[in-house]
């Protein structure tokens, strides 16, 4: 199932972007689509200190 989900992550188009979506890439592990999507929010605004996480490494909610 989490197989199938991670697939259909892969056919969002490029730069979508929606709470449920980033949602969806926590929930399944999609380390490269939060990222990017971090990257972005972090350029348009990087004075935005709550968008910075030192709180370490957490384990995606489907490897716990």
């Amino acid at each position: 199932m989490v197989a199938a989900a991670r697939a259909r992550l892969g056919d969002v188009p490029q730069g979508y972007d929606s709470p449920d979506y980033r949602y969806a890439l926590n929930e399944f592990c999609d380390e490269t689509g939060a990222a990017a999507l971090l990257k972005a929010d972090l350029a348009a605004a990087p004075a935005d200190t709550l968008l910075h996480d030192d709180t370490g490494a957490r384990a995606c909610p489907s490897q716990r």
